[in-house]
């Protein structure tokens, strides 16, 4: 029963602490109820979490820390409790029952996660790096086994990595190793999505654990309702929520239990609240501070969003000159100097791997696109001391000539859209075969296909809206929407370009998840806000083919996500997976040997070691495998008092040592269902996965 409650309990605890904090704002900073809601739980969720990231970061985690940090804020804020709940104007009864019936759509639609524990791919990494950490209270692992590894089975044991990697090894995958002398391993990514995730392991286990990306789906939703409502009312805000909330991807990613539909929330939070800072309407430095804070935030939950310093440094360039500036400015700025140095020392220190290589990927792309980023920053460089050195007359300029340079903006995104649309699929030949190290195998480059791909789950329909609202939002900028258009035609053009991703469906669609997904639905609403107020003898005919549009947008994508509201990956996959670490005693050593590059000793691995306390080692080279130097490291391991095991896999590598005398001391058998990994279209097929094998004990001297 708690495990349904945990959303509930993190909600509550989260707008406490948001509640208490805001109340030391001045009067009147926020109207609405709804708003202050959404600003207490954002707020307490960025305290909470960027403390809880800190404790990790330092090897202190544990739920109890957070609580009662959480219980020192509220009563810091106790001399304030008169102004915990405002007076504010609450939303009218169509508009409540209509955010009551969401809330509940979305708990039937969200809050059924794939059960992704496995290891091999991002979901179950995230799952059970959470579950290390509320376990040790670190990021970082140790592996007490690793230093007892003789040097020479280390190529063996150890997958050797690429030179672009930045490490010596991995033991599983996203999991590096540098010296296996230390027994320190390094997992890859950005970690505040997992330790959030640990909160929810450490309270409810691992559902607890897989309950967080639909929390933050869910608030995401919200946070994109709140910002269409402050630009056009709450009925366009509903056909947003809608719009968003019948999408597959939206459902997929809300289920799966990676980072995504966290950064969703940071990045549409922040939008929102950057809106009413700019409006005017209440005291600001609360909406400043929550706007900085959920920005600078998305450094630490993910490395590829860079682009949101966009916003600062532009700011602050059109305020050169400006003297003073504005008062809460501060407040903005602040974070995203802060926590941006943060998520730089963090990669640094405790995912050092993964910052090198991601950001070598960006130099080497900019070595090889070199004279387009040349030509780029020299032009940015004379805008900018021209805007510097002749303020008055740039803008002047840019009024004079507004209408050419509007319609310029617009046709080049008519161009780009139909160019990706129409022309590019068909015209421009497939990228070539990447040869994916990681999996051994070739795989095609659809980055041609991508508009089309994206297609597929928001619907044609849905795309021309989209293209329309990007248009219509061009030709009548507004100080509300700037920061919008350059978020999210950011991220359209990087991803639409070259999504960056294998293009297994539906996993790789990721990537438009967290900017590209709620831009292209906040524009499509544009689209038909427009479209709806237009006036004159076309005003109803106009009015009518907006609705038309958002029913008929709407209803294509519900019938397309359909079949995935039914299905969910992996289920009974963590009990099974329990019952198999049961059989062996806790400390135990276990040696995978499958051949392939990735397989069950990854996918079983990562779980049992990471959950269930043994020591996993795959057979990685078994040419390396030496005889005597694995007897010898065997010894030293059953010296220490574990038990090892060898768990044969079908055609896997053969024992090296003393055959085993007599039947396997127990056998598995794991199965479930998923859907299929398509490449050329949606899947529309579930498959059933087996994995079975031999499970032999090695005695001593074996």
């Amino acid at each position: 029963m708690f495990l349904f409650l945990l959303p509930i309990l993190l909600l509550a605890v989260c707008g406490a602490v948001g509640a208490a904090v805001l109340s030391w704002a001045a009067e009147g900073w926020v109207e609405e109820g709804h708003e202050w809601l959404l600003a207490s739980v954002a707020l307490g969720s960025l305290l909470l979490g960027w403390l809880a990231l800190l404790l990790a970061e330092l090897g202190l985690f544990r739920v109890g820390w957070l609580a009662g940090a959480a219980v020192l804020l509220i009563l810091a804020s106790w001399p304030r409790r008169a102004h915990w709940l405002p007076t504010l104007r609450w939303p009218s009864l169509p508009e409540a029952s209509f955010l009551v019936g969401m809330v509940l759509l979305t708990a039937v639609l969200f809050f059924r996660p794939h059960r992704y524990v496995s290891g091999g791919a991002d979901a179950g990494v995230y799952v059970n790096l959470a579950a290390t950490i509320a376990d040790t209270g670190s990021i970082t692992l140790t592996d007490e086994t690793l230093p007892a590894l003789d040097p020479a089975l280390y190529p063996a044991l150890l997958r050797t990595q690429p030179a672009s990697t930045h490490t010596n090894y991995y033991w599983q995958p996203a999991l590096t190793v540098d010296d296996p002398a230390t027994g320190r391993i390094t997992p890859r990514f950005y970690h505040l999505a997992p330790v959030w995730q640990a909160v929810g392991y450490a309270l409810s286990g691992v559902y607890g654990a897989l309950l967080l990306p639909p929390l933050w789906a869910l608030l995401g939703g919200w946070a994109v309702y709140a910002l269409v409502r402050r630009l056009w009312g709450w009925p366009w805000a509903a056909v947003a929520l809608l719009a968003l909330t019948s999408n597959t991807m939206q459902l997929w990613f809300a289920r799966y239990p990676t980072t995504e539909s966290l950064t969703q929330f940071l990045i549409w939070v922040g939008l929102w609240a950057f809106v009413a800072w700019g409006d005017g309407r209440e005291q600001k430095a609360p909406w400043a501070w929550l706007a900085g804070l959920a920005w600078g935030a998305t450094f630490l939950a993910r490395i590829d969003t860079f682009f949101m310093a966009a916003i600062p440094i532009l700011l602050a360039v059109a305020w050169v000159g400006k003297r003073p500036w504005p008062r809460t400015s501060r407040y903005f700025f602040a974070p995203l100097v802060l926590l941006p140095l943060h998520s730089a020392l963090h990669g640094w220190f405790l995912t050092r791997p993964y910052f090198l290589e991601t950001f070598g990927l960006v130099f080497r792309y900019a070595i090889r696109d070199a004279h387009l980023l040349g030509g780029a920053a020299v032009i940015g460089l004379a805008i900018l001391a021209l805007y510097a050195r002749w303020q008055t007359h740039f803008v002047g300029w840019v009024v004079r000539y507004e209408r050419p340079l509007k319609l310029v903006a617009i046709a080049a995104v008519l161009v780009l859209a139909g160019y990706n649309w129409w022309v590019r699929p068909f015209l421009v030949a497939p990228g070539g075969i990447w040869n994916d190290w990681y999996s051994a195998l070739p795989i095609a480059n659809y980055d041609h296909e991508n508009l089309r791909r994206l297609g597929w789950y928001f619907t044609p329909l849905g795309i021309a809206l989209a293209v329309a609202g990007v248009g219509v939002l061009l030709w009548r900028p507004s100080r509300r929407t700037w920061a919008l258009l350059l978020l999210g035609l950011m991220f359209s053009l990087l991803y639409l370009t070259s999504i960056r991703a294998n293009p297994i469906q539906i996993y790789t669609m990721r990537r438009y998840v967290p900017a590209v997904l709620p831009f292209g639905v906040v524009t499509a609403v544009a689209a038909l806000y427009h479209l709806w107020h237009i006036q004159g003898v076309w005003g109803r005919w106009a009015q009518g083919a907006a609705v038309a549009c958002a029913i008929g947008w709407i209803s294509w994508q519900a019938i397309i996500a359909l079949p995935f509201t039914r299905q969910v990956n992996q289920v009974a996959l963590p009990e099974q997976i329990a019952e198999l670490a049961a059989q062996f005693p806790r400390g135990s050593v276990l040696i995978f040997n499958n051949s392939d590059p990735v397989g069950q000793g990854d996918f079983l691995g990562t779980p049992l070691a990471m959950q269930h306390g043994l020591h996993v080692f795959v057979v990685r080279d078994a040419e390396a495998l030496t005889a005597e130097a694995l007897r010898e490291t065997i010894g030293r391991w059953q010296a220490d008092g574990r038990a090892v095991y060898w768990l044969a896999v079908p055609d896997g590598h053969p024992w090296p040592l003393e055959p085993f005398a007599g039947a396997p001391n127990h056998t598995y058998h794991i199965e479930f269902d998923q859907w299929e990994e398509r490449y050329d279209i949606l899947p529309y097929r579930t498959h059933l996965f087996t994995w079975a094998g031999e499970v032999y004990l090695v005695g001593n001297g074996q």
